[in-house]
């Protein structure tokens, strides 16, 4: 039986939320989620978004997550994350996710699936209630990178 699309997400947005403790959702972490890249290709042009509701004023810092397979060829995706709020942007940072070390081991937890994450710059003061939304592109020199299966975010706020 071939279940709606609606169904399979809040199914999965579920699991996430129950597998969340285990992957490091710590205190302070308030909104996470991942979303799947078709054929587990990146392509450059393609924006990873995230609408993110900030619940009060405060400092917010952002960690970028990515999932990749064993077919990665990068030791490291350049990317950027840009914040805005209604249309207008709020903050863009370069966030480099290292996949090999310099010794060519790679650097994520996981078997067969590695995932990887590095903080987006320092803490932003976020001082507007309400709807934000999250970009996510790479920034390699080549077109497509294989093996990347998701891309993440994690909000952290502050006390």
């Amino acid at each position: 039986m071939v279940q709606p699309r609606d169904t399979i997400k809040r199914r999965a947005g579920l699991l996430l939320l129950l597998l969340l403790p285990a992957c490091g959702a710590g205190p302070g972490v308030f909104y996470a989620n991942f979303r799947a890249l078709p054929g587990e290709r990146w392509e450059r042009d393609s924006v990873v978004a995230f609408n993110v509701e900030i619940p009060r004023p405060g400092r917010y810092s952002f960690t970028l997550h990515a999932r990749h397979t064993m077919d990665v060829r990068q030791a490291n995706v350049a990317c950027s994350l840009t914040l805005s709020r209604r249309g207008e942007t709020l903050a863009g940072e370069r966030v480099e996710l290292l996949v090999v070390d310099g010794d060519g081991r790679w650097t994520g937890g996981g078997a067969s699936l590695k995932t990887v994450r590095a903080t987006a710059g320092p803490p932003l003061a976020l001082d507007s209630v309400g709807l934000y939304r999250v970009e996510i592109r790479h920034r390699m020199k080549e077109k497509v990178l294989k093996g990347i299966k998701d891309i993440g975010i994690q909000v952290h706020g502050e006390k």
